[in-house]
Order: structure tokens, then C-alpha cells, then sequence
């Protein structure tokens, strides 16, 4: 399956943006969005590009960076554990 490269790139990539940007409402809000209603598609397009090892350390850096919020860095922590539970990682 083709991606457009805007796609492939922030997929891969919105993490390392996410560490450089403002710890403000508008990008929490963004944030929270993509983990509660978007995860399971960035899985799969991760998945798809082959690039499924940038998941972790994203969701790590994710967690770390919305600290500032419990609830959301809470989901991602949480999510982060699902994911190691069903790959056998720890």
C-alpha cells in the first residue's frame, strides 16, 4: 500500500515534534485526541510502513511529555503496558 509521504512522515515522526512543541492546552487536547480516538490507527499505518519499533519510544516520550495531565499520560502509560503485554516485552 502506497502512502502519501506527508502521511509516512508524520506518523513516524510526531513524536520527536511533539518533544519540541509548548506543554499548552491546544497541543494536550491534540495529543489526546490521536491516543483516544486515533491509537489504534496510527498502529495500523505504523504496521503498514514497517515501522512499528518507532511505537514504543513515542508512546514513552508521550507519556513523559503529558505529564502535566494525569489522565492522558495515564491512558498512554496504560497503553504502553498493553502493548508489552501482548508482544511478550518487558
Amino acid at each position: 500500500m502506497a502512502f502519501p509521504d506527508d502521511l509516512s512522515y508524520s506518523s513516524r515522526f510526531w513524536a520527536d515534534h511533539l518533544e519540541l512543541a509548548a506543554r499548552d492546552s491546544e497541543v494536550l487536547i491534540s495529543v489526546r485526541d490521536l491516543m483516544y480516538n486515533r491509537f489504534l490507527y496510527w498502529l495500523e499505518a505504523l504496521s503498514l510502513l514497517k515501522e512499528v519499533l518507532v511505537e514504543s519510544p513515542a508512546l514513552l516520550w508521550t507519556a513523559e511529555w503529558c505529564r502535566v495531565s494525569t489522565r492522558v499520560a495515564d491512558y498512554v502509560s496504560n497503553l504502553l503496558w498493553l502493548r508489552c503485554d501482548l508482544s511478550g516485552e518487558r
